[in-house]
């Protein structure tokens, strides 16, 4: 069947089709962002051509290849479709796997877009407009654009979108507090916005880089204090609040992460491939790291000058491809097999927060005093603002920055227009509260 594209010019590929467009070097994969049932999936080339590929008799074959600027951001649904979108035009390039047509679409939205999505005849392009969430839809059938609704306030931005069932999931970013965003996919291609889910806060100028699913998990790599350290969060996905672990590093440099059963396998930079059981218990050996756990090292044979840059899943195997660039540019994929490779055991250590364990402990105890703030008001002027707090008692307090509360055991460290930041001698951290939202738990 071929794309009803109404009063457009369709291009059509004899051989490989070269497109002028490139795209980023972090590219979607597709089992790990909920497709079914794919086929294909997108690997880098150079730093101009990517190539759309299917995985036959234990190796890698390519079915066709494109190429152009590196601001460029793609996507495929592995069965029919690839999307490709050029920043810097405002232009999406939709192609047809079964018929070789490429149809250019200008995008009638201005937005910063982060993340490309194609699912099931619609193609979404989520990122951030007037410091909100944008969240856009191509209808392959009509060929019409439309937005979804803004659901949070803020500066806010989409950075991913994955698939989970019933649900496109938008990874939202930039300023706390942070969400995933469900919205309901109809049959018609239609989506609406359902509920949101708060993530949890990481450190300071935490931004999110990339999402991965699989199964009963969600993954989400960020990076914090202004990409000094690099964390990887693993959710349960129907249960957020009482199963995630949080793994960072200062020394080894995330590259790029795949979930795999209790593992993760994280492409880094300095320490090399890594696997990570993040459900062991912790190594408390050496005194100086009592949340640390060890990594394993899965062995790559790195040619002269070669760094990681991404892993991609082959769809429907427990293989995946590792991705390699050397000095000038070049890319190698080597396919490779965490589960049988070399591997050096316990070659490291990273820091790692398994919260389930803690929880677990209380499960049998009774819960640990919780302290719950709700910002009622912020008067005055932006010299001297002045915060109304409200305990979990409904007890009010007027305060000002820098005033120490003894009976809450607070100090205000920053008050703002729209929140106040609080430090809690009790729990020895600092939390930010926002304006009129519902009690927050220290």
């Amino acid at each position: 069947m071929k794309l009803n594209f109404p009063g457009k010019k369709l291009i059509i590929l004899v051989s490989v089709l070269i497109l002028l467009f490139t795209v980023a070097e972090n590219g979607l994969f597709a089992n790990q962002h909920g497709h079914k049932n794919s086929r294909y999936f997108l690997l880098r080339d150079d730093e101009k051509t990517i190539s759309l590929n299917e995985f036959v008799n234990e190796s890698v074959s390519i079915v066709a290849s494109y190429s152009a600027p590196e601001t460029s951001i793609y996507g495929t649904d592995g069965i029919r479709f690839t999307a490709i979108f050029n920043p810097e035009k405002m232009e999406l390039a939709v192609i047809d796997f079964e018929d070789g047509s490429v149809h250019r679409e200008e995008v009638p939205f201005q937005a910063l877009f982060h993340t490309i999505m194609v699912h099931n005849g619609s193609i979404f392009l989520g990122g951030e407009k007037d410091r909100g969430t944008k969240l856009v839809r191509l209808d392959l059938k009509t060929m019409s654009w439309s937005a979804s609704e803004n659901p949070v306030r803020g500066r806010k931005a989409i950075d991913d979108l994955i698939l989970d069932k019933d649900y496109l999931i938008a990874v939202d970013n930039v300023v706390f507090p942070k969400y995933i965003l469900y919205y309901k996919l109809g049959k018609d291609g239609q989506i609406s916005f359902s509920h949101k889910t708060s993530l949890r806060f990481i450190g300071g100028f935490e931004e999110i880089q990339s999402a991965r699913i699989q199964e009963k998990k969600i993954g989400i790599f960020s990076t914090t204090l202004k990409k000094s350290r690099d964390n990887i969060t693993v959710y349960n996905k129907d249960n957020f609040k009482d199963n995630f672990f949080i793994i960072s590093s200062e020394a080894a440099g995330f590259k790029d992460f795949l979930l795999s059963g209790d593992n993760l396998i994280i492409a880094t930079r300095n320490e090399g491939l890594i696997r990570v059981d993040y459900k062991q218990k912790k190594d408390n050996s050496n005194p100086d790291l009592v949340n640390a756990t060890s990594f394993d090292r899965l062995k790559i044979n790195f040619e002269k000058n070669e760094s990681l840059t991404s892993l991609t899943e082959v769809p429907g195997s427990d293989k995946m491809i590792v991705s390699l660039k050397n000095e000038f540019g070049k890319f190698r994929q080597v396919v490779f097999n965490p589960a049988t490779e070399n591997v050096e055991k316990s070659a490291g250590k990273l820091w790692i927060t398994p919260y389930k364990k803690t929880l677990n402990k209380l499960d049998s105890k009774q819960p640990p005093e919780q302290m719950r703030i709700l910002v009622k008001g912020i008067i005055g002027d932006a010299n001297s603002l002045t915060a109304i707090i409200e305990d979990k008692d409904g007890n009010s307090f007027t305060v000002k920055k820098n005033e120490n509360i003894e009976k809450l055991g607070i100090k205000i460290v920053d008050i703002m227009k729209d929140r106040i930041v609080i430090f809690s001698s009790k729990k020895k951290k600092r939390r930010t509260f926002m304006l009129d939202k519902k009690q927050t738990n220290f």
